[in-house]
């Protein structure tokens, strides 16, 4: 039987691409909180995500229930850059529905420590092959879908 976690990525991501947070608020809240209890071991001080609706909304959930605050990355000519600053020496968790490309998580990963950030897992609803390659390289990684707590 799947529990209320599993629903609700089911939900989110059912014959999807990108995880429908807009279309499902309350699968959305539920998996949200659940990334947000693994994480907290981490004691992140950022949230660091694209700037785009599905990563947005996630974040908003994550970081609400962390107590945190998110910066977004965005692509301007080129030229990749917060749209706020972040804070020299924070503990970064990196944030994305799902990480379907390494040049997305790279870039983040990069951008963080650009900004003099120090990034400490990445963190998504789903496991991805570029999470798991990312693991592979020795970085952290948590997922909604994860067993462990």
């Amino acid at each position: 039987m799947p529990t209320q976690v599993e629903e609700a990525l089911a939900t989110l991501l059912r014959g999807q691409e990108k995880a429908d947070v807009l279309t499902h608020p309350a699968a959305v809240e539920e998996a949200g909180r659940a990334l947000a209890a693994r994480i907290a071991g981490l004691e992140p001080d950022v949230l660091a995500l694209w700037d785009g609706a599905e990563d947005a909304v996630l974040g908003h959930v994550v970081a609400r229930a962390l107590g945190v605050s998110c910066v977004a990355a965005v692509e301007e000519s080129g030229v990749l850059e917060f749209t706020t600053r972040l804070p020299e020496g924070a503990r970064v968790v990196l944030l994305a529905d799902a990480f379907r490309t390494g040049k997305e998580l790279n870039a983040l990963l990069g951008l963080v420590r650009h900004r003099h950030g120090l990034p400490v897992a990445a963190a998504s609803l789903v496991t991805t092959p570029v999470l798991e390659a990312y693991a592979a390289g020795g970085g952290t990684t948590l997922t909604a879908a994860d067993e462990k707590a």
